[in-house]
């Protein structure tokens, strides 16, 4: 796959992910969750960028949406912020930044099952 139909293809996966998101938020997003962290975390440069899309992509679709589940995403983001690929740096950024302005609205109540699953802890 050249690098112009990758980012084709990247852009529209993010659409249809956020775009699901939107529509069925509560079942989709434990699971998605759960697809996400690792991706945060892999020692490829693409997939970690990739993930940073994801939740940017979630951030602009589902806006206020997206506070239950803020918490979870934060700290994983706070570490691409000094990933040594400039994209993802760049990407986790603005992404945090975003984020960032929907916690005052958080209640962390309700997601410990969340927290835990994905984590090990509460």
């Amino acid at each position: 796959m050249t690098g112009e139909s990758y980012a084709w293809s990247a852009k529209h996966h993010n659409r249809c992910t956020s775009t699901l998101a939107r529509c069925w938020t509560e079942g989709l997003m434990p699971e998605l969750l759960k697809q996400l962290v690792p991706m945060l975390t892999s020692p490829e440069d693409i997939v970690r960028l990739g993930g940073v899309e994801v939740v940017s992509g979630l951030c602009t679709e589902l806006g206020a949406g997206l506070v239950p589940y803020a918490v979870l995403l934060l700290v994983p983001l706070l570490r691409r912020m000094s990933d040594p690929c400039d994209e993802v740096r760049a990407a986790a950024s603005g992404c945090f930044g975003q984020l960032m302005t929907l916690l005052p609205l958080a209640q962390v109540r309700g997601i410990c099952g969340l927290w835990v699953g994905l984590w090990g802890r509460c």
